[in-house]
This record gives structure tokens, sequence and C-alpha cells, in this order.
């Protein structure tokens, strides 16, 4: 669908992209004197603006977004189009979109709940949990652990081939593919962090190994229906399927629909969801483990999963277990970006304020980061002292890994 008149901004690529840039963003908005309450009212019509513009302006048909705070859902709402041609609107309570890579958070909670039954311990080598069709090929005296695969430091290489199938008869069970591709260990495992979806997919046999249970079994009985996150689900294609946001390209003036793709990487990348559900996961992760009375995790666990865990250098953001940590107007910030071809998506929790932001999009987009520039700009402004420097979002600014 074309939008005459109109400039867009070009789509970075036509593919997945699993990396996520770790920069500082700096402050262009209000001052910390002049900032507006955080409240419903005032949130819901910066957002309508905000939407009516950056859709367009970022290349997005659609997009969802929540926004919860002190344990409660300030907002969850739906721009735009789920599908374009049949002018089908997004709906924060109902529309789905695959969240790609926030779908590790997920997995590394899998991991502390096993890690918080006695089932594991975080520094255990993993070698001794992997049963006997998949094998780890790590040459180092090191041992390869649960805690180095949640901070991406188990020092294994990347591989891109065979990711994705682009029919469901082609898609891999989850042990058949790791047992062909999973990487070897190529670094002393814990000296250096290297971003892997493959690690996080290893994690994900491993609950099936230690559960007992497949892993899409696993995570629907003790993380998705204990907050009742009743539409989502990592099962390709979803139930829900007919609610799924149609993936888009922008080429040539028009919006194109994707494929979908069968991801084989699933525990890092397959999850889709909802404005609202993902808000109850948020609500639990800044409560301490616990939403509207069910539990999935100890005050304990949680506090472990946000800490940092790993810098390679002091004056560089960190990485928790699948939390990653940012900087936004002087403020340390944690969580995580999500790319798939066709969709885009962001988390951030700001624990001290128990606030979290979820934006998801039907495009390879850039509105998320948008979003949370304008957000923090306008309600936690930088201090004038502050010594926040200004990056850019362009191309050349990302780390772009292409499924």
């Amino acid at each position: 669908m074309a939008v005459p008149g109109l400039a867009r901004t070009p789509e970075l690529s036509p593919f997945a992209v699993e990396g996520e840039p770790a920069f500082d963003l700096g402050s262009a908005g209000a001052s910390p004197n002049t900032a507006p309450e955080l409240n419903a009212a005032d949130l819901e019509g910066w957002l309508d603006r905000f939407f009516a513009q950056q859709l367009d302006a970022d290349s997005a048909p659609g997009a969802v977004v929540a926004v919860v705070k002190g344990g409660n859902i300030l907002l969850a709402k739906g721009y735009g189009y789920a599908d374009v041609d049949q002018q089908v609107p997004v709906d924060g309570q109902t529309t789905l979109f695959r969240v790609a890579s926030l779908s590790k958070l997920f997995t590394t909670t899998a991991i502390m709940q096993l890690q918080e039954q006695g089932r594991l311990s975080l520094d255990d080598d993993i070698r001794p949990y992997l049963g006997e069709q998949v094998q780890l090929d790590n040459p180092f005296p090191e041992p390869v652990t649960f805690a180095q695969l949640m901070t991406h430091t188990d020092g294994s290489t990347k591989r891109r081939i065979g990711l994705a199938a682009a029919a469901e008869a082609q898609h891999q069970p989850l042990e058949d593919y790791l047992a062909d591709h999973l990487p070897p260990i190529v670094y002393p495992p814990g000296k250096l962090f290297s971003y892997s979806s493959h690690a996080i997919a290893l994690l994900g046999y491993l609950v099936q190994e230690i559960s007992g249970q497949s892993f899409n079994d696993y995570i629907d009985e003790h993380i998705l229906q204990p907050l009742a996150m009743d539409r989502s689900s990592f099962a390709q294609p979803p139930p829900h399927r007919d609610a799924l946001a149609t993936g888009y390209r922008w080429v040539s003036g028009q919006f194109k629909p994707v494929p979908y793709l069968y991801l084989n990487i699933g525990p890092a990348a397959s999850l889709a969801s909802t404005a609202t559900d993902m808000a109850h996961f948020m609500i639990a992760h800044l409560n301490g483990g616990e939403y509207q009375g069910s539990r999935i995790l100890s005050p304990e666990a949680i506090a472990d999963m946000h800490t940092i865990h790993f810098r390679s250098h002091p004056a560089l953001p960190g990485t928790g277990y699948g939390f990653r940590e940012r900087r936004v107007n002087g403020r340390n910030v944690i969580g995580h970006l999500g790319s798939l071809r066709g969709y885009s998506s962001s988390l951030t929790l700001m624990g001290d304020r128990r606030l979290g932001l979820f934006i998801a999009a039907n495009s390879f987009s850039g509105i998320h980061s948008q979003l949370l520039r304008q957000f923090f700009d306008r309600y936690f402004p930088a201090p004038p002292d502050a010594d926040v420097p200004v990056a850019t979002l362009d191309p050349a600014d990302l780390d772009l890994n292409l499924v």
C-alpha cells in the first residue's frame, strides 16, 4: 500500500536481525523541572500524537505499545494496521506480534526457575545435562555454564545457515537443528561477549532435557499461564494465527507482505504476543516475580536476572541474565530489542521506578528507538549536568546480524 507524497525511511534489511546495539540515548526534550507527570491521560494523548506522525516517518504500518507503572497497566493500545490490504486495525489486547529476540527473556526466566527448583546450578558445566543427541564442541579446559549462555559469554561463534525455514514441512525440531548446527566454542568461555541466538536456543533445549517437557509446553505451563498471557505462544504458527499482524517491508513506495518464517531457534525468537500480555510479563519482572498473586520467580532470582554479570569494559553497558543494560538520558535501564523479517520490538525496564515500556511493529523499523528516546525525553529528561553523549541510529551504528 503506497502513501502518496510521504517520505519514508528505508528499511535496513529484508531479513531477520538478531543483534542489539549498546548505546546512549541523549536528551533533547523537557528539563527535569518541566517534565509532565506520567499518568494514563497524559501518556495516551502523547502516544496518539507520536504514532500519528511516527508510523509514517518510520515505515511502520502498525504498532502496539504497553506501559506499566507500579504494578498497573497505564496503557496497552494499538495503532495503524495489522493488515494493510484489508485495513484491519491493530488492537492492543488481541493483535499478536512476533517479538523475536524478546523471546530470550522468557527462556532465561525458565532457566532461573529450574535453578530455584534445585535442578541445576548456574555455574554448572552444561555438558552433563545435554543428553545424547546434542553435543558441545568445546576444546578449552574451562566449561561452558548456564550463566555464560545467559550472558552470551560462552565463547561460541555465529552460524546463520538454517536458522529459519520457509515452509512448515522444512521446520526442524529444536534438538535436530542443534545437533546439526550448534556452533563450536572458539574462545575461552567467560572471557568475551558475543551475542548468540544459538546460546539461548541451547538453553531452551536444556529446559526440555531437565524438565522432561517440550520447551513450548514448559513455557506455557510455568510462565505464560501463571501470568495470564492467554494469547501468547512460542508455537509456530501461534494458535491464534488469524490475529497475527502481517509482517511487511517498505519497497518502492509500498508495503509488501513478507512470508512467515518458521524459526529453528524457537526459544531465542519465536514468541508471538500482545501488548497486554507483555505488560503482564513486565509487571512480574518489576514486582519481584509476581503478577496478581501468581509467582513465577522469587524476588532474589529476579534481582539476579537484572544484575549486570558481565561487562566488556567498565565504561560500556553490560549484560544480565538475558537482559541488556542501556543508558537513557543518564539513567541505567535494562531490556532487550527484537527484530525479525517484518517485525521489530523493544522492552525496557526502569526498576527503581517500577516502570516498563514495550513496543512492537509489523515492519523492520526504527520506531521503537524513536519511542524510547522521545518517551524518556518527555517524562525522564536528563539532568542539566548529566554527561550524556548523543548517538545516532544510522545503519552504520547498528550491529546487524542477518538470518
